[in-house]
């Protein structure tokens, strides 16, 4: 995806997101992809036409731009993308939680029964964060830990002093 695009994108796209979370409810609904920010963060357009920041439940990924954190980072947005923007995707909420302090929605997505959360992990593109509980935890504790056996994806291409601490 060109970067000027993307850019452009978060430039022009903020002005456009109504932060509204009264009118999101914890059933699973569709939505759809309409931006990607990083390889755990996208734009949700929902059938009301309100856009919200998400996350991915669960899975952390290396910081976009430059500097010690971004090893694969661009592997992981493009990643992110080729699998979902523009995509009708099924959103579902954790139990525990489904936004942040900030509004933005924490979501398990999953396009043709694919979850999109596992997928990440799974291609190396991203973590567990420490310390966080949530419904999927034990499942992607398990599939990070193959990732990480195999090398895939950051756990073969980063340095040791970048891996030791997620």
């Amino acid at each position: 995806m060109d970067l000027k695009i993307i850019a452009l994108f978060f430039v022009v796209f903020p002005i456009l997101i109504n932060n509204n979370l009264t009118k999101i409810t914890s059933s699973p609904q569709m939505a759809i992809v309409i931006g990607i920010e990083t390889g755990n963060t996208f734009y949700l357009q929902f059938k009301n036409d309100k856009v919200f920041r998400a996350y991915l439940r669960g899975v952390d990924v290396p910081d976009a731009g430059t500097g010690v954190n971004n090893c694969f980072a661009k592997e992981a947005q493009s990643f992110l993308a080729k699998k979902i923007l523009g995509w009708r995707v099924l959103i579902e909420w954790d139990r525990g939680i489904g936004s942040d302090l900030r509004g933005n929605l924490l979501t398990y997505i999953s396009e043709n029964n694919i979850d999109i959360g596992a997928e990440v992990l799974r291609g190396g593109y991203g973590w567990i964060p420490l310390g966080n509980y949530f419904d999927k935890k034990n499942k992607y504790l398990k599939i990070e830990e193959r990732a990480r056996i195999n090398r895939e994806g950051l756990w073969g291409a980063c340095p040791e002093k970048y891996l030791r601490y997620h």
